[in-house]
């Protein structure tokens, strides 16, 4: 998992931003005062054939404010039964 300086959210545009913020994930990495994130992720191919994902950690409530707006189907794996 990649790090970036916390300082780079501000580059995210809203409402991706306060997502982010929103996620349990942010709210741990600042509780132990860290200056790097793992809350966003670009997965980039060994070869410049394929896309490049992105990837963010993000609270559950504007996570489905986000899903409503840019649409797509809401997917929710099922539990483990072990």
């Amino acid at each position: 998992m990649q790090s970036s300086s916390t300082s780079k959210l501000e580059n995210i545009p809203e409402p991706l931003r306060a997502a982010i913020r929103s996620s349990n994930q942010w709210k741990h990495e600042r509780s132990k005062e860290l200056a790097t994130t793992s809350c966003w992720s670009f997965f980039f191919p060994p070869n410049n054939h394929n896309d490049v994902a992105f990837s963010a950690w993000l609270g559950q409530d504007e996570a489905y404010v986000l899903q409503s707006e840019f649409g797509g189907d809401v997917f929710v794996p099922l539990q483990s039964k072990h």
